[in-house]
């Protein structure tokens, strides 16, 4: 199955290096893969990660997802779809960005890095400006996968994983900005992956023009459009699907 999966995914690697990153990492169960299509299940987060265009394969793989918080759908007929069935509130769409390079980005930047700790889980949620709660975050500093880079001894800006692999959580703090620093944390976070045999992935809110602009600067391949559909927050009422 997992050669069925991969055979699959790499028809479109870049849209799917999310799937195929989980396969390859092995942080992601197989659930459903044919030459129709592939629905992994993330360990750690449990979300699933969905990518269809057959109605039958999208049906059988809702069967197995009913109940799921969290789904990332990339096509826009199974986010709708998944919409219809469980209620879900919230949709974020983003591009897939993906650095191909296999050797450590240049930081041209006096900051230094170093692992935050637990204590600076007031800092991470005083300033993180994306969707993010405190569990979520204190999650990710005891994982040990977030970044501060800081000038002497002041942060000025944080960088992280992910719980399903992607890098994120990226944010510098205001009085820091427009200095050089988003692109010093990225390049960060691109060598962290690269030092652990990953292929480093970032997913862009659709219209985030900025982060858009800073990966491509970096050298990352972008797709042309959506491919991930991010739905959360699913409608209690909502959620069974008859065989």
């Amino acid at each position: 199955m997992k050669e069925i999966a991969i055979a699959y995914l790499k028809q479109n690697p870049i849209a799917h290096m999310d799937l195929l990153e989980g396969i390859r990492r092995g942080t992601s169960d197989i659930r459903m893969a044919s030459s129709k299509g592939v629905l992994l299940q993330d360990q750690k987060s449990q979300v699933y990660l969905l990518s269809t265009e057959d109605p039958m394969f999208q049906d059988e793989a809702f069967r197995q997802i009913q109940g799921a918080q969290m789904v990332a759908a990339h096509q826009i007929e199974s986010a709708q779809r998944a919409q219809e069935l469980f209620g879900y509130r919230r949709c974020i769409h983003c591009r897939q960005a993906v650095y191909e390079g296999k050797r450590p980005l240049a930081i041209h930047s006096q900051v230094r890095f170093e692992t935050l700790s637990l204590s600076f889980l007031p800092v991470l949620e005083q300033f993180y400006s994306g969707h993010a709660d405190r569990e979520y975050l204190q999650g990710r500093l005891e994982e040990g996968v977030m970044i501060g880079a800081f000038l002497g001894e002041y942060l000025v800006g944080f960088v992280g994983q992910h719980e399903e692999g992607s890098m994120g959580l990226l944010e510098v703090l205001p009085e820091y900005r427009g200095k050089g620093f988003g692109k010093a944390l990225l390049a960060a976070a691109v060598n962290w992956q690269l030092e652990r045999g990953q292929i480093p992935y970032s997913q862009i809110i659709d219209g985030n023009i900025k982060s858009y602009q800073l990966h491509q600067s970096m050298g990352f391949l972008i797709t042309p459009q959506v491919s991930v559909y991010w739905l959360a927050e699913p409608a209690k009422e909502k959620g069974r699907i008859e065989k």
